[in-house]
Protein backbone atom coordinates (compact mmCIF):
# COMPACT_ATOMS: atom_id res chain seq x y z
CA UNK A 1 0.00 0.00 0.00
CA UNK A 2 1.27 3.37 -0.80
CA UNK A 3 0.19 6.19 0.86
CA UNK A 4 0.39 10.09 0.23
CA UNK A 5 -0.09 13.09 2.31
CA UNK A 6 -0.36 16.58 1.32
CA UNK A 7 -2.05 19.57 0.80
CA UNK A 8 -4.48 19.74 -2.41
CA UNK A 9 -6.58 22.14 -3.97
CA UNK A 10 -9.96 20.58 -5.59
CA UNK A 11 -10.19 21.85 -9.33
CA UNK A 12 -13.55 20.23 -10.79
CA UNK A 13 -15.78 17.87 -9.71
CA UNK A 14 -18.02 15.50 -11.96
CA UNK A 15 -21.40 13.35 -9.94
CA UNK A 16 -21.72 14.82 -6.53
CA UNK A 17 -22.84 11.93 -4.04
CA UNK A 18 -22.85 13.28 -0.71
CA UNK A 19 -23.80 11.21 2.63
CA UNK A 20 -23.24 13.87 5.73
CA UNK A 21 -22.82 12.33 9.14
CA UNK A 22 -24.52 15.58 10.49
CA UNK A 23 -23.72 19.12 10.83
CA UNK A 24 -21.02 20.55 12.70
CA UNK A 25 -21.60 21.04 16.07
CA UNK A 26 -20.39 24.01 18.59
CA UNK A 27 -18.26 23.11 21.39
CA UNK A 28 -20.28 25.32 24.32
CA UNK A 29 -18.19 26.67 26.84
CA UNK A 30 -18.31 29.46 29.76
CA UNK A 31 -18.62 33.12 27.50
CA UNK A 32 -18.20 36.05 30.04
CA UNK A 33 -19.50 38.55 27.46
CA UNK A 34 -22.63 36.15 27.24
CA UNK A 35 -23.06 35.73 30.94
CA UNK A 36 -22.95 39.50 31.35
CA UNK A 37 -25.36 40.37 28.55
CA UNK A 38 -27.65 37.42 29.65
CA UNK A 39 -27.19 38.88 33.10
CA UNK A 40 -27.88 42.61 32.25
CA UNK A 41 -30.83 41.19 30.41
CA UNK A 42 -32.71 39.92 32.68
CA UNK A 43 -31.52 42.71 35.45
CA UNK A 44 -33.57 45.52 32.81
CA UNK A 45 -36.43 43.41 32.22
CA UNK A 46 -37.11 43.21 36.21
CA UNK A 47 -36.69 46.88 36.66
CA UNK A 48 -39.15 47.23 33.46
CA UNK A 49 -41.48 44.78 34.91
CA UNK A 50 -41.57 46.47 38.21
CA UNK A 51 -41.21 49.86 36.65
CA UNK A 52 -44.97 48.66 34.76
CA UNK A 53 -46.37 47.38 38.31
CA UNK A 54 -45.53 50.67 40.19
CA UNK A 55 -47.12 53.06 38.14
CA UNK A 56 -50.44 51.03 38.48
CA UNK A 57 -49.53 49.83 41.95
CA UNK A 58 -53.44 50.92 42.29
CA UNK A 59 -54.39 48.37 40.51
CA UNK A 60 -52.73 45.42 41.98
CA UNK A 61 -54.64 43.78 45.19
CA UNK A 62 -53.66 45.31 47.98
CA UNK A 63 -51.60 42.73 49.91
CA UNK A 64 -49.27 43.15 47.06
CA UNK A 65 -48.83 47.04 47.33
CA UNK A 66 -46.68 46.67 50.11
CA UNK A 67 -43.78 45.43 47.88
CA UNK A 68 -44.18 48.89 45.23
CA UNK A 69 -43.34 51.40 47.75
CA UNK A 70 -40.05 52.18 46.13
CA UNK A 71 -39.63 53.59 42.74
CA UNK A 72 -36.38 52.29 41.27
CA UNK A 73 -36.27 53.63 37.47
CA UNK A 74 -39.74 55.16 35.84
CA UNK A 75 -41.04 53.21 32.56
CA UNK A 76 -39.41 56.31 30.29
CA UNK A 77 -36.06 54.76 31.85
CA UNK A 78 -36.07 51.17 32.04
CA UNK A 79 -37.56 50.54 28.64
CA UNK A 80 -35.01 52.46 26.51
CA UNK A 81 -32.46 50.30 28.54
CA UNK A 82 -33.99 47.10 27.87
CA UNK A 83 -34.17 47.41 24.24
CA UNK A 84 -30.47 48.99 24.12
CA UNK A 85 -29.66 45.71 25.98
CA UNK A 86 -31.67 43.68 23.41
CA UNK A 87 -30.37 45.13 20.58
CA UNK A 88 -26.43 44.15 22.04
CA UNK A 89 -27.10 40.76 22.06
CA UNK A 90 -28.42 40.90 18.41
CA UNK A 91 -25.61 43.07 16.81
CA UNK A 92 -23.09 40.79 18.55
CA UNK A 93 -24.98 37.59 17.47
CA UNK A 94 -24.70 38.54 14.17
CA UNK A 95 -21.35 39.66 14.51
CA UNK A 96 -20.05 36.36 15.11
CA UNK A 97 -22.10 34.78 12.40
CA UNK A 98 -20.31 36.82 9.64
CA UNK A 99 -17.03 35.16 11.83
CA UNK A 100 -18.34 31.73 11.77
CA UNK A 101 -16.35 28.90 9.76
CA UNK A 102 -18.79 26.34 8.52
CA UNK A 103 -17.40 23.00 7.08
CA UNK A 104 -19.08 20.36 4.37
CA UNK A 105 -17.67 17.81 2.77
CA UNK A 106 -18.59 16.46 -0.34
CA UNK A 107 -18.19 12.47 -1.48
CA UNK A 108 -17.89 12.14 -5.39
CA UNK A 109 -17.07 9.77 -8.54
CA UNK A 110 -14.60 11.46 -10.61
CA UNK A 111 -13.25 10.28 -13.85
CA UNK A 112 -9.47 10.98 -12.67
CA UNK A 113 -7.89 11.70 -9.05
CA UNK A 114 -6.83 14.82 -8.27
CA UNK A 115 -3.71 13.23 -5.93
CA UNK A 116 -0.39 12.34 -8.20
CA UNK A 117 -1.49 8.44 -7.79
CA UNK A 118 -4.36 8.63 -9.08
CA UNK A 119 -3.68 10.66 -12.68
CA UNK A 120 -3.75 7.91 -14.17
CA UNK A 121 -6.65 5.89 -13.08
CA UNK A 122 -10.21 6.03 -13.82
CA UNK A 123 -13.46 5.93 -11.53
CA UNK A 124 -12.30 7.67 -8.47
CA UNK A 125 -13.83 7.99 -4.53
CA UNK A 126 -13.18 11.53 -4.01
CA UNK A 127 -13.40 13.58 -0.71
CA UNK A 128 -13.43 17.11 -0.25
CA UNK A 129 -14.16 19.88 2.13
CA UNK A 130 -14.94 22.94 1.57
CA UNK A 131 -15.86 26.13 4.42
CA UNK A 132 -18.65 27.88 2.94
CA UNK A 133 -19.10 29.99 6.13
CA UNK A 134 -18.15 33.69 6.26
CA UNK A 135 -15.24 32.98 9.04
CA UNK A 136 -11.66 30.96 8.56
CA UNK A 137 -11.67 27.66 10.56
CA UNK A 138 -7.63 27.27 12.05
CA UNK A 139 -7.75 23.25 12.38
CA UNK A 140 -6.81 22.28 15.92
CA UNK A 141 -6.99 18.48 15.65
CA UNK A 142 -8.02 15.66 13.41
CA UNK A 143 -8.83 11.96 14.97
CA UNK A 144 -10.13 9.19 13.00
CA UNK A 145 -11.75 5.72 13.84
CA UNK A 146 -12.25 2.38 11.87
CA UNK A 147 -14.68 0.72 13.32
CA UNK A 148 -18.75 2.92 13.72
CA UNK A 149 -18.42 1.89 17.77
CA UNK A 150 -15.11 2.91 18.85
CA UNK A 151 -14.90 6.56 19.96
CA UNK A 152 -12.60 8.88 17.80
CA UNK A 153 -8.81 8.30 18.81
CA UNK A 154 -6.40 7.43 16.48
CA UNK A 155 -4.11 10.02 15.11
CA UNK A 156 -3.09 9.85 11.34
CA UNK A 157 -0.40 7.98 11.85
CA UNK A 158 -1.89 5.06 13.51
CA UNK A 159 -4.63 4.74 11.05
CA UNK A 160 -1.51 4.27 8.43
CA UNK A 161 -0.04 1.91 10.73
CA UNK A 162 -3.50 -0.12 11.03
CA UNK A 163 -4.33 -0.08 7.41
CA UNK A 164 -0.92 -2.00 6.98
CA UNK A 165 -1.31 -4.65 9.44
CA UNK A 166 -2.28 -7.72 9.20
CA UNK A 167 -6.03 -6.90 10.32
CA UNK A 168 -6.42 -4.89 7.29
CA UNK A 169 -4.14 -5.70 4.47
CA UNK A 170 -5.19 -2.83 2.56
CA UNK A 171 -3.25 -3.77 -1.14
CA UNK A 172 -3.94 -0.49 -2.93
CA UNK A 173 -3.39 3.17 -3.29
CA UNK A 174 -4.86 5.57 -0.89
CA UNK A 175 -4.62 9.49 -0.14
CA UNK A 176 -5.06 11.12 3.23
CA UNK A 177 -4.94 14.23 3.56
CA UNK A 178 -2.54 15.23 6.32
CA UNK A 179 -3.98 18.54 7.64
CA UNK A 180 -1.63 19.85 10.44
CA UNK A 181 -2.97 21.80 13.68
CA UNK A 182 -3.22 25.14 13.35
CA UNK A 183 -3.94 24.93 9.26
CA UNK A 184 -6.66 27.78 8.72
CA UNK A 185 -9.01 27.16 5.32
CA UNK A 186 -10.53 30.34 4.53
CA UNK A 187 -13.86 30.90 3.48
CA UNK A 188 -14.56 29.22 0.23
CA UNK A 189 -11.39 27.32 -0.02
CA UNK A 190 -11.40 23.60 -1.06
CA UNK A 191 -9.25 20.70 0.08
CA UNK A 192 -8.82 17.44 -0.98
CA UNK A 193 -8.93 15.11 1.74
CA UNK A 194 -9.28 11.80 0.99
CA UNK A 195 -8.83 9.09 -2.91
CA UNK A 196 -9.28 5.77 -3.29
CA UNK A 197 -9.84 4.08 -6.75
CA UNK A 198 -13.26 3.05 -6.88
CA UNK A 199 -12.83 -0.79 -7.85
CA UNK A 200 -11.12 -0.89 -4.22
CA UNK A 201 -13.57 1.04 -1.79
CA UNK A 202 -14.79 -1.89 -0.29
CA UNK A 203 -11.60 -2.90 1.11
CA UNK A 204 -12.22 -0.05 3.47
CA UNK A 205 -16.21 -0.59 5.58
CA UNK A 206 -15.55 1.96 7.95
CA UNK A 207 -12.67 5.20 8.08
CA UNK A 208 -14.33 8.43 9.75
CA UNK A 209 -12.51 11.81 10.62
CA UNK A 210 -13.36 14.20 13.33
CA UNK A 211 -12.15 17.00 12.81
CA UNK A 212 -12.29 20.11 15.67
CA UNK A 213 -11.68 23.80 14.58
CA UNK A 214 -12.38 27.00 15.89
CA UNK A 215 -12.95 30.89 14.59
CA UNK A 216 -11.01 33.80 14.42
CA UNK A 217 -12.96 34.62 16.80
CA UNK A 218 -12.23 31.86 19.63
CA UNK A 219 -15.39 29.95 18.71
CA UNK A 220 -14.90 25.92 18.69
CA UNK A 221 -16.47 23.12 16.29
CA UNK A 222 -16.17 19.71 16.06
CA UNK A 223 -17.18 17.89 12.21
CA UNK A 224 -17.15 14.18 11.73
CA UNK A 225 -16.83 13.54 7.76
CA UNK A 226 -17.43 9.49 6.37
CA UNK A 227 -14.65 8.54 3.99
CA UNK A 228 -16.13 5.61 3.17
CA UNK A 229 -20.12 6.66 2.23
CA UNK A 230 -22.54 4.08 4.17
CA UNK A 231 -26.27 3.63 5.16
CA UNK A 232 -26.37 2.32 8.84
CA UNK A 233 -29.76 1.13 8.50
CA UNK A 234 -29.29 -0.34 4.94
CA UNK A 235 -25.36 -1.84 5.07
CA UNK A 236 -22.61 -0.27 2.82
CA UNK A 237 -23.79 -2.79 -0.15
CA UNK A 238 -26.76 -0.79 -0.71
CA UNK A 239 -24.82 2.19 -1.01
CA UNK A 240 -22.66 0.24 -3.47
CA UNK A 241 -25.17 -0.33 -5.64
CA UNK A 242 -26.80 3.07 -5.44
CA UNK A 243 -23.22 3.73 -6.82
CA UNK A 244 -24.09 1.60 -9.64
CA UNK A 245 -20.18 1.88 -11.19
CA UNK A 246 -18.82 -0.94 -9.49
CA UNK A 247 -18.47 -4.55 -11.17
CA UNK A 248 -21.53 -6.26 -10.49
CA UNK A 249 -19.14 -9.22 -8.61
CA UNK A 250 -18.59 -6.41 -6.30
CA UNK A 251 -22.66 -6.29 -5.38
Amino acid sequence: MHVAMAHHRRKNMNKKLTFYPGSQRKIYRADLTSITLYFLLIVFLTLSIYSILFENVLLLPIPFQKYFVLKLLDIKTAFPLLVSVISLILVRYHFLIGFQPRLNYESQIKNKGENILFKNSVDIWNVTLKNVGLGAAIVEKLKFRLNINDEYNLSLHEVLKKLESDEYKINTNIFINNITNGYTITPKDNILLFEIELNNIKELSVLDMQITFKGFLGARFVKEIFFIPRNETAGFDYILRYLNRLPSILL
